[in-house]
């Protein structure tokens, strides 16, 4: 059984406020991307209860977001197979893209599929939150939703597809939880108004608009502490995109265009002195 893992970015991300978990709400806006990684699962013919391969750099062990989903089910409901699970890597890593919690999302549906699991949506989400605040998302299967609480309150509103973007990867990840750290003393003072605003312009089909309130709280963060990401972030803004932002709490930037042609000059221009990835909008 074989299944594509999609990217997301964050058309917006504002952060309200910490709770007594330690975990913050937010509010954001969530794209997917047509970049996909690739999930394969092989039932039964393999020796270890649960196996993971790839060739990326990624945990291959517990900690790897596709075994904690196959934990999860079996903690869950009758496993009677051991399952080899083989993810080619295409999304970068501690990026900002989702990949890890889009991997598990794609693993336990193909659980749920292949043993045909019945299952509410709530227990899904819920199942999914366990294995990590994105997870849920994923699981939706909306390509544009509006997300709150943690991760776990998700609305989908109507897609913008198909728009061209550029991905800038830098040669270094972030810490989740590091920037998070950062936010705490970043003296944020949001009621989520910029997010609120962008989601009336995608439901009204106002791209142009949209773009307007695009906005990530993690670069008002990170950017003072990092000279490396404005510093990429200005060069992407010198190939004229139509909106640059940093995806979640990065460490890759993303800029969209108008078409194909300015993607392409753009690409052209940046992937000379940086790993860039050309993709859209996921196509409805």
């Amino acid at each position: 059984m074989i299944r594509n893992s999609h990217a997301k970015i964050n058309l917006s991300l504002e952060i309200l406020k910490k709770r007594d978990d330690d975990y913050h709400n937010i509010t954001s806006i969530f794209q997917l991307l047509e970049l996909h990684d690739e999930i394969e699962i092989i039932f039964d013919d393999c020796e270890k209860e649960i196996e993971i391969i790839s060739d990326a750099p990624i945990p291959l062990d517990e900690n790897n977001s596709c075994f904690k989903a196959v934990q999860i089910y079996k903690d869950n409901y009758f496993l009677p197979d051991n399952v080899k699970i083989i993810i080619t890597k295409k999304i970068p890593v501690c990026a900002g893209l989702g990949g890890g919690s889009s991997n598990a999302a794609t693993v336990l549906s193909m659980l749920i599929e292949n043993y045909q699991t019945r299952i509410s949506e709530n227990k899904l989400l819920n199942l999914g939150l366990q294995i990590g605040a994105d997870v849920p998302f994923f699981l939706k299967h909306t390509n544009t939703a509006h997300v709150g609480g943690i991760g776990d309150e998700i609305f989908p509103i109507k897609s913008l597809s198909d728009i061209p973007i550029l991905l800038v990867v830098p040669n270094f990840g972030t810490s989740t939880k590091d920037a998070y750290d950062k936010a705490d003393s970043c003296n944020l003072d949001n009621i989520g108004d910029k997010t609120t605003l962008l989601k009336q312009a995608i439901q009204m089909g106002f791209f142009r608009e949209a773009t307007r309130y695009m906005y990530n709280d993690f670069e008002k963060c990170l950017f003072p502490g990092n000279s490396k990401l404005p510093e990429i972030k200005s060069e992407i803004d010198s190939t004229s995109p139509i909106k640059s932002l940093l995806t979640g709490t990065g460490s890759v930037l993303y800029a969209l265009y108008e078409n194909d042609i300015q993607l392409e000059n753009a690409y052209i221009k940046l992937s000379s002195k940086y790993n860039t990835i050309k993709s859209c909008f996921k196509k409805t």
